[in-house]
């Protein structure tokens, strides 16, 4: 019967067509599989037989890969951002997000919050009569898994369960990670940096061995730990088709830290999406073998038309010989292509398992990109009606299914903030169709006067639309925590060093817009490329981009398109800025080495920097010193100048020692273990520089400064190419 159609006044049809949905709903509830456990004491694959196969193929997986692909390339077309607004519109989660938010007023409240909830009391992975758990979070910005389990562990333990964990994730203050593969959004790590783990690198990359022993050598503080979860991926908008081969690696390196994290008899939960290839073949087979229990689930909170899935393995078994094992992994997983099993490893039963959960998969994501597509900007009262119905009872079996209550403000992790209103500044945007998208990242292959004529539209369109935050924000803003007082020891207690990978290329930063510096960093790779080919007259310069004349250092803004190595260039401005500073003070005719008693009537000692495009903290950090330990004033003379006025009365002794601090820590870095080279990151804390206004004052001039540079460069190229 079409409910659709007949649908009026008859109460039997209105019944009939109540029960279809909540039939429907229930269905959202049930999307999952179970492995048949492998017979306990069954032995892993021999060592010698690893990484030996090259990779393979498994028809009745490729076939269901086939037709998935089949019904997603009929969204090549369709603009993203209508797109998504439309499946958002479609979409149940939003109503269960917003009870959470509002009215159980749940800490920090994203789909990855309501999707662990449910992962965890789904599969009840943890034990409530425990008085100590332990968690470990892989991959885990922004922190919504840590803020979820902690809801559910304060109502379903005992008041005084005592609960540790740890976060690992890509560090979203390494201005050196690619924003494409991390989470940005920092509100909740922030306010709990102590519990974040980012390695001996500072980069938060499990791929690299000395963080993945950094985070095993953390683990050990715990008795046990209880449950791992890795929520990891990779961003494959542009290139849907490839989701799975992108993030296999990651997944395999999620999983080997796991096992190596987690006690015997506990729980894993691992994000994947489709199955279909050898790596997630093996790596499903690999946790059959280790758990007493292995499940595909897909949360009812998940975004029903991706696919998104969670692997949740039950019962660690610690099988023997699994430390060699998972070294060995680990030792070919960044260079080995070839297939982690043998195909013949592989029992058929367990093919003809992961067949049918694909098939069950494929065929549930399928129906709902189907119906969106059925749906879009199509107008339809009856089926507004139905989905109105349909999202008001998901919602409310949700909240019976899983008996989610409002938890005491004590019990937060997080006091006296709230998290989710701080300020997310870097969100994910997207724009054009699928196939739009592929054609504008093709122009980086395209000749020279496509990719200049691209940039330009994407320059025009950021200055076009280029936001101010808190326009009134001033460099010069006191810190919400208060001023600086007089005397280094002041300083001292500011100062927090951090050493780590040194950073090459700028590629994300918290003191400006990612679109910002991506364009930016575009604009300078053409810009190489037309240097290289020497067929124009382009000024690339060689030499040492920083100039100093009389009271300014410059930094060429050619030059700074040539420096390949960020770490570096910030050591050398910084003994720039210190240098001419004791010429300044020297010829401001000092009385004392240690304090500055201007002559009556001087004007104020000025020290102005010209193109200084502050990104890092590093940079900022000297930034901030320099305005609250040393000068009375600093202002942005125009988009491209900031000048520094008036030494404070300590200023000398406070820059005496900021130097010889800072330079302290540059040898401690270049004095790191061999084969790991390690420069100085960080020389405030973070939490010092994203305080009141000054941070939004440095978004606005760097996004700015960004965006000159790149049209000045721009110009450059013109010359040459056109």
């Amino acid at each position: 019967m079409d409910f659709r159609s007949s649908r009026s006044t008859d109460p039997e049809v209105d019944l009939l067509f109540r029960e279809q949905i909540v039939r429907e709903a229930s269905v959202q509830f049930e999307k999952k599989f179970q492995f048949e456990t492998a017979p306990a004491g069954t032995p892993l694959p021999p060592l010698e037989t690893l990484y030996r196969s090259p990779p393979y193929t498994v028809p009745a997986l490729q076939e269901q890969k086939r037709h998935l692909n089949e019904v997603k390339n009929r969204l090549n077309d369709f603009e993203i951002s209508d797109w998504h607004q439309h499946t958002r519109k479609r979409s149940s989660l939003l109503p269960i997000l917003n009870e959470l938010r509002y009215r159980i007023r749940a800490e920090f409240v994203t789909q990855a919050f309501a999707k662990l909830y449910e992962c965890v009391s789904a599969y009840e992975l943890i034990n409530t009569d425990l008085r100590e758990l332990g968690s470990v979070h892989l991959c885990e910005a922004p922190g919504a898994f840590v803020t979820g389990l902690n809801h559910y562990i304060r109502l379903n333990c005992a008041p005084r369960t005592q609960w540790n964990w740890f976060a690992c994730t890509l560090n979203p203050y390494y201005e050196g990670n690619c924003p494409g593969n991390m989470i940005p959004d920092d509100r909740f790590i922030l306010h709990t940096l102590d519990s974040w783990c980012f390695g001996a690198d500072g980069t938060g990359d499990i791929m690299v061995r000395e963080n993945r022993n950094a985070i095993i050598r953390r683990r050990q503080r715990f008795p046990t730990v209880h449950l791992v979860t890795a929520d990891g991926s990779i961003d494959c908008l542009n290139v849907p088709e490839e989701q799975e081969e992108r993030v296999a690696k990651l997944h395999l390196a999620e999983t080997v830290l796991a096992l190596s994290l987690l006690s015997a008899g506990q729980h894993f939960v691992l994000k994947m999406f489709t199955l279909f290839e050898h790596s997630s073949v093996s790596l499903l087979y690999l946790l059959n073998l280790c758990f007493g229990e292995l499940h595909v689930f897909k949360p009812c909170t998940s975004k029903p038309g991706n696919s998104e899935v969670y692997i949740v393995a039950k019962y660690y078994r610690q099988p023997d010989g699994i430390d060699q094992y998972l070294e060995l992994i680990y030792t070919h997983l960044q260079t080995d292509e070839n297939a982690l099993f043998e195909q013949s490893t592989i029992p058929d039963s367990f093919l003809e398992q992961l067949h049918s959960c694909t098939a069950h998969f494929v065929r549930w994501q399928t129906d709902v990109i189907e119906s969106n597509i059925r749906y879009y900007r199509a107008s339809d009262p009856l089926e507004d009606q139905r989905l109105t119905i349909f999202k008001q009872t998901i919602m409310e079996m949700f909240f019976d299914r899983y008996r989610i209550t409002p938890i005491r403000n004590g019990e937060r992790i997080v006091h006296g903030v709230k998290v989710s209103e701080g300020p997310n500044i870097n969100q994910k945007e997207s724009r054009g169709t699928f196939n739009e998208r592929v054609q504008l990242a093709a122009t980086t292959d395209a000749n020279r006067k496509e990719r200049l004529r691209s940039l330009r539209e994407r320059l025009d369109y950021l200055t076009l639309t280029r936001q101010l935050f808190q326009p009134e924000a001033m460099l010069n803003d006191t810190p919400l925590r208060g001023g600086p007082e007089n005397g280094f020891h002041h300083v001292q207690h500011e100062l927090a060093f951090a050493i780590g990978k040194p950073i090459e290329r700028v590629k994300s930063s918290k003191f400006a817009l990612i679109t910002c510096v991506r364009l930016l960093n575009d604009t300078i790779d053409l810009y190489r490329t037309v240097c290289s080919s020497n067929d124009g007259p382009l000024p690339c310069a060689s030499n040492d981009p920083i100039t100093v004349t009389g009271n300014t250092i410059s930094i060429a803004v050619t030059g700074y398109a040539s420096i390949t190595n960020i770490a570096h260039h910030e050591k050398e401005l910084f003994r720039t800025i210190v240098r001419t500073l004791f010429q300044l003070i020297q010829q401001d005719c000092i009385t004392s080495p240690l304090e500055h008693s201007p002559a009556t009537g001087n004007d104020p000692l000025e020290l102005i920097v010209e193109n200084w495009l502050p990104l890092t903290q590093v940079s900022v950090g000297l930034l901030y010193l320099l305005k609250l330990y040393v000068f009375k004033d600093v202002e942005a003379l125009s988009p491209t100048r900031i000048a520094f006025r008036d030494l404070r009365n300590s200023g000398v002794t406070n820059l005496v020692g900021i130097h010889d601090a800072v330079l302290k820590a540059y040898t401690k870095a270049s004095n790191a273990r061999p084969g790991a080279a390690k420069s100085v990151l960080a020389i405030v804390p973070i939490t010092s520089l994203l305080d009141g206004g000054f941070h939004y004052a440095m978004l606005n001039y760097n996004n700015a400064l960004c965006l000159i540079f790149c049209a000045r460069l721009l110009e450059e190229i013109k010359r040459s190419v056109v």
